[in-house]
């Protein structure tokens, strides 16, 4: 994983795709669900100019997580600290990718 991936993950949802394709935001939450069986509608919002749409959703939401996550639960739930797993419990040959300070 580069660096640059390493940090839009701190920011959105991210994507590689076998075909070594970056997705972010909407685009990464769309291709999931089409991935895994989305319904006929996912392939609407991935279209022009649906996709603009849930982009913009997306960033609304992202922005705003705290606020939506405080008045759903009364607390923050949404909070990105401390979600990348440990080097310990990522498997010893993925280690060193894990770790954004020896990606080079």
């Amino acid at each position: 994983m580069t660096a640059e991936i390493m940090a839009r993950c701190k920011r959105e949802m991210v994507i590689v795709t076998a075909s070594g394709e970056v997705l972010g935001g909407a685009d990464a939450v769309l291709y999931s669900l089409h991935m895994t069986g989305g319904s006929w509608g996912i392939g609407i919002l991935r279209a022009l100019p649906f996709i603009w749409f849930a982009r913009i959703g997306y960033r609304l939401v992202a922005m705003n997580r705290s606020v939506i996550s405080k008045a759903f639960f009364g607390k923050k739930a949404c909070g990105l600290e401390n979600r990348m797993p440990s080097s310990e419990a990522l498997p010893p040959n993925s280690r060193d990718s894990a770790n954004p300070d020896t990606l080079g």
